[in-house]
């Protein structure tokens, strides 16, 4: 079962649009996601042969909308009563919570800068962030309530995607620090308080998403092949070591790797080839086996194009960013229910 959070809010006419689904069309998107493109427009209906070649829409869990506002980048609280999301329905980058079913809607940050990708702690006492209001990406941790907001890196390159660890003592991140290009980016990760950091991937790829393991000896990132296009999801050993590549797909284009809580599956987001639509999001197993679609490729009026998945801590749920079919100033937050294993 599918609820979506809609949010049908246009966004002002100097922000980057992407293609449209469920929740946040965010001018972020291309900078947050090295050398990605925005995507183009779906067409209106699928061709007949991706019809008969695709899963019936009908065999698959159907989201329900859950809110009604612009978002993006949407995480469960702990108690996974709450969700923490980026929007620029006011004009900018700022972070709101939701109740799980869209209401409730309150802002947590706001600045005149972009606040962007919010990740509440394990215990849901802080949320991370990041902000641009110094020049540059850095990571901010407050508290639940926005108050408390203190920054964790400074740093004159970019700092993207922070998560915590399943202990909330370390906090892996992306950073083009070091590195000749901005959009060049690797995985470290550092303390809570932001001391320790540690570099964890050294070039020639550009590692961003990572998620740790529950248990935290791996790490799955989405990483762009040196000298390609392609975008894969990798597994690493937590040291960086050990790459192994679960999507291995050439011709489509796959990221934003998570974890479910158990450890069993991940979830990314994967699609046509240079992330055109359909963009759909997939279970597999860690060993790369078991690779299946939780969302379908098409609404009635067009293709879809999901992205952004996180779990909830019980790891019955998941939800995502959806653009939908023929729109760029549209997005919208879905949650849908994950199927138990056969």
């Amino acid at each position: 079962m599918l609820l979506s959070l809609l949010v049908s809010t246009s966004f002002a006419a100097s922000t980057p649009l992407l293609a449209t689904p469920l929740l946040a069309t965010h001018a972020e998107l291309p900078a947050a996601h090295p050398r990605a493109t925005n995507p183009p427009q779906a067409p209106a209906s699928p061709p007949p042969a991706a019809q008969s070649n695709a899963t019936p829409p009908a065999a698959l869990p159907m989201p329900r909308r859950v809110t009604h506002v612009v978002h993006a980048y949407a995480h469960f609280s702990a108690d996974d009563t709450e969700l923490v999301y980026q929007s620029n329905a006011n004009g900018d980058w700022d972070l709101f919570v939701c109740a799980l079913d869209g209401s409730a809607v309150r802002p947590i940050v706001r600045s005149p800068a972009a606040d962007i990708t919010p990740v509440f702690s394990p215990d849901g006492a802080r949320i991370l962030f990041v902000s641009e209001r110094d020049g540059q990406r850095e990571v901010y941790v407050c508290a639940r309530d926005g108050s408390d907001q203190r920054r964790l890196t400074e740093n004159p390159a970019h700092d993207l995607h922070p998560v915590w660890s399943r202990d909330g003592a370390r906090i892996l991140f992306s950073s083009s620090r070091g590195n000749a290009s901005p959009d060049d980016y690797d995985l470290y990760s550092m303390r809570a308080d932001g001391s320790d950091v540690r570099q964890i991937t050294r070039g020639p790829d550009v590692d961003t998403y990572g998620s740790w393991s529950p248990d935290g000896t791996r790490i799955v990132t989405r990483r762009v092949l040196a000298g390609t296009s392609d975008n894969e999801v990798v597994l690493l050993d937590a040291d960086g070591s050990n790459p192994r590549n679960l999507s291995n797909d050439a011709a489509s284009y796959d990221g934003w790797p998570v974890w479910s809580p158990d450890g069993a599956r991940i979830a990314f987001a994967g699609g046509g080839p240079a992330g055109r639509p359909p963009h759909r999001i997939f279970l597999i197993d860690p060993d790369g086996a078991n690779r299946v679609a939780l969302t379908g490729p098409w609404l009635p009026d067009g293709y879809v194009y999901d992205t952004q998945p996180c779990f909830s801590h019980d790891g019955r749920k998941l939800v995502f960013t959806r653009y939908r079919p023929g729109e760029r100033e549209i997005a919208e937050l879905c949650v849908v229910d994950v199927p138990a294993r056969a």
